[in-house]
């Protein structure tokens, strides 16, 4: 079963910004506005949009590709169907065990 994410009362707020309004507000910047000025026009974080320009992601990066995320994803459905449980500790020592290999 997938579990939803709701964020919790009180915690910190984020804004989420349509695809387009990104778009829009990128060309702009592109075409010679500056960040500060487009911010202010697109109603979007400065920062936010100097990222999304670089193309940097926030966080660290994954160490396992896609494919490889998925394939221990579903190992580790199997098992959950064997009810068979593990912790978090057995959880890392597989990926440890794999990345080893």
């Amino acid at each position: 079963m997938v579990r939803t994410y709701e964020r919790t009362p009180g915690a910190r707020t984020y804004r989420d910004y349509s695809d387009e309004i990104m778009r829009e507000a990128i060309e702009t910047v592109k075409a010679g506005m500056s960040k500060k000025l487009t911010a202010e026009t697109f109603g979007v974080e400065r920062t936010t949009l100097g990222r999304r320009i670089v193309g940097t992601h926030l966080g660290r990066p994954s160490v396992l590709t896609a494919q490889e995320e998925a394939h221990t994803a579903r190992t580790l459905g199997v098992v959950a169907n064997w009810r068979f449980p593990l912790t978090k500790v057995d959880i890392r020592n597989v990926i440890e065990k794999f990345l080893d290999n």
